[in-house]
């Protein structure tokens, strides 16, 4: 599959392939709050993305403490 991507709703790159976007966001090129698309119309953040960036998984201690 292809993506495109954007940041700041400017300048749109791709389409470009997951290996290339794992590695623009390694690079810190992109992120969580840059736009994605598949058809370069319709547009959701990375957050929304679980493909690209996990949500975080949150477990808890005995005793009712959150740890990460």
């Amino acid at each position: 599959m292809s993506y495109y991507v954007r940041n700041d709703g400017q300048d749109v790159f791709g389409p470009t392939s997951e290996d290339t976007v794992r590695r623009w966001i390694a690079e810190d090129r992109i992120g969580a709050d840059s736009e994605f698309s598949i058809d370069g119309r319709n547009w959701v953040l990375g957050s929304q993305m679980p493909l690209f960036f996990p949500p975080t998984v949150t477990k808890r201690t005995p005793g009712g403490r959150e740890r990460r």
